[in-house]
């Protein structure tokens, strides 16, 4: 875990660092000046991604309208986290929908396409699927 000190300035005073990969937990604290500004603890765990799902799972919309899709991961211990700025996005049909590096699907012209997302973890790759219908 890597640890450091800005000056405020966005610039590095201490760095210091630890196994890469390793659980644990971290606190961090944030000062402005000399006055304390928050604190928040950091829980690093060895989970892996169970699966990918992507909601709404099945939807329509009409031409010339947009549907923001949601990548959450579900961990081997149970927890879960969105993945949505973290997945690659793909549509199936360009034809029907484009879909931004968010999620964001947007009608190109009607038919069915389906939306997939991808999440690397490490040297696994999961996946997770929707179905748009523009009318």
């Amino acid at each position: 875990m890597d640890v450091e000190r800005c000056d405020g300035r966005n610039r590095v005073k201490h760095k210091r660092r630890g196994a890469r990969g390793d659980p644990g937990t971290a606190t961090i604290r944030a000062v402005f000046g000399s006055v304390p500004a928050g604190t928040i603890n950091l829980t690093v765990t060895n989970a892996t991604l169970a699966t990918l799902a992507v909601t709404p799972p099945s939807v329509s919309i009409t031409l010339g309208k947009s549907q923001q899709f949601t990548a959450t991961g579900l961990f081997n211990d149970g927890s879960t986290q969105v993945l949505t700025t973290f997945a690659d996005w793909s549509s199936s049909n360009a034809g029907v929908a484009v879909v931004s590096n968010f999620g964001l699907a947007t009608s190109s012209g009607k038919g069915t396409t389906t939306i997939k997302a991808n999440y690397a973890q490490g040297s696994t790759t999961s996946s997770g699927t929707a179905t748009l219908t523009v009318n």
